[in-house]
């Protein structure tokens, strides 16, 4: 039987706020330059960056910084079966699939 245990404790430099992972592989949901989804190291490095926060271009400012923000919060599941990440943020009307190297599978509106 596989046991889970601690071995270290890394900060991210960005607030993440869900995890899973396919097989070693690492995936967050949290913001980082207007990203939500990124597949980090075991040590806390960011490896990749992908899936844009869910704001309209035009949207500026402070309103901007929220909206990105609140894109990223939700659930993120990873189903190894079929290799896929499945990003659901609170809030937003949208469900999107994603390849391990970020590839937009679908998405839902």
């Amino acid at each position: 039987m596989d046991k889970l245990a601690l071995e270290a404790d890394h900060a991210l430099d960005f607030p993440a706020r869900a995890l899973c992972t396919l097989g070693q592989r690492v995936f967050t949901l949290g913001t980082l330059d207007e990203y939500v989804v990124h597949e980090v190291e075991l040590g806390g490095e960011v490896l990749q960056s992908f899936g844009e926060a869910l704001v309209d271009a035009e949207v500026e400012g402070i309103e901007r910084t929220v909206r990105v923000a609140a894109s990223s919060v939700g659930i993120l599941r990873c189903d190894p079966r079929r290799q896929l990440l499945l990003a659901v943020p609170r809030g937003f009307p949208e469900i999107r699939a994603f390849r391990p190297d970020g590839t937009l599978i679908w998405k839902t509106r």
